[in-house]
């Protein structure tokens, strides 16, 4: 997967081949990327989350082979609304460019 198909604030899926294993189909917002990877803030209320290490972590990068675009923002999403606001008051994002 190239960078020009992923882009800030699209809501991603971990596939293919990763480890730990329980992060494979976990959700997660785009908050930015380099040449390597995507960050990505987990989704933390995922079924494969609970209890586990990454379940109160912060963002997490990921090589782009191994995430897939499920979802990108639209002005009237209110829930990707929400989640953005979220990246913001936890200080992840400082500003929002839709």
């Amino acid at each position: 997967m190239s960078t020009l198909e992923i882009e800030n604030f699209d809501t991603i899926k971990i596939t293919g081949r990763i480890q730990p294993k329980y992060l494979v189909g976990v959700t997660g917002t785009v908050v930015g990327q380099d040449d390597k990877c995507v960050w990505v803030l987990l989704n933390k209320d995922h079924p494969n989350l609970k209890g586990r290490k990454h379940s109160t972590t912060g963002t997490l990068g990921f090589p782009f082979a191994t995430v897939q675009r499920v979802d990108c923002p639209t002005k009237d999403d209110s829930a990707k609304a929400a989640q953005i606001q979220e990246l913001v008051h936890l200080g992840i994002m400082e500003t929002i460019q839709n």
